[in-house]
């Protein structure tokens, strides 16, 4: 992938921003990067919320000790009767 970034230069930029402004207009873009910033500020704040969420369910739960194991029968021999 940075191979493709490294084709990237100044005038490519250009005319991507030319085109995009052709495509939508002047007034158009505003509008759109209002709405991409609103939808990353949303997505951050679930991110967080959801961390809180992890965090608090994490620090939470019952830890009880885990009790000894015990045997279930004496070990047996078998002997040839």
């Amino acid at each position: 992938m940075l191979n493709t970034l490294a084709y990237f230069n100044v005038e490519m930029m250009a005319l991507v921003v030319v085109a995009i402004v052709i495509l939508f207009g002047g007034k158009k873009i505003p509008e759109l990067m209002r709405g991409a910033g609103q939808g990353l500020g949303e997505f951050k704040r679930g991110l967080e919320e959801g961390k809180q969420q992890l965090m608090q369910a994490v620090n939470t739960t019952d830890t009880k000790p885990v009790e000894e194991a015990k045997p279930v029968a004496e070990k047996t021999t078998l002997t040839n009767s």
